[in-house]
């Protein structure tokens, strides 16, 4: 799996990564476009290792954020990436396998754990344009089955939406949100 860049009318593809033994997936852009974070599958010694990476958009400056992480998602200014670790040491598909909640600091390269250490079981994170929440889906982690969270990034709340889906995206101005059900 590559990534690939082109013009919104689908012209002009190009391959941004050109790496036939990894696999990279799940592009996020940053606010300003400047950047992505992505995921990378690598297969060391029989077992795949899922990290989380980030480069410039033209494909140039590829950086290591995390081992064994998934889920990344931009903050609003550009300047940091939240993601969560992998709950197991061994690589598993299952999108929610996750424990924890960290912050990674473009600027110093430091990882910060999210204050609230219960945290598991999220997937596709998103932060909100006003910086102040993670809004995620959950599944079967923390009391909950299946729904919609919101943490407060520098908080120990968990708050449900009560929203039955997943893949959440919160609109810019923080009014509206759309979901899969």
């Amino acid at each position: 799996w590559e990534l690939y860049v082109m013009n919104a009318d689908g012209s002009n593809p190009q391959n941004l990564t050109q790496t036939p033994t990894l696999h990279e997936m799940y592009p996020q852009a940053s606010r300003d476009g400047a950047r992505i974070c992505f995921l990378q599958d690598e297969l060391r010694d029989g077992e795949t290792v899922r990290s989380v990476y980030y480069m410039n958009a033209d494909g140039t400056g590829r950086t290591l954020v995390a081992e064994n992480a998934r889920q990344p998602c931009w903050s609003p200014d550009g300047s940091r990436i939240a993601f969560v670790k992998n709950e197991f040491s061994r690589f598993r598909i299952t999108d929610y396998a996750s424990k924890g909640l960290f912050f990674y600091d473009l600027k110093t390269g430091a990882i910060t754990e999210h204050p609230n250490q219960e945290i598991m079981h999220l997937y596709t994170l998103n932060w909100t344009a006003d910086g102040r929440w993670i809004i995620s889906t959950i599944h079967a982690g923390m009391g909950f089955k299946h729904g919609i969270l919101a943490l407060p990034v520098d908080g120990m709340g968990v708050y449900t939406l009560g929203i039955p889906g997943c893949r959440p995206c919160p609109s810019n101005d923080g009014a509206r949100i759309t979901w899969s059900s």
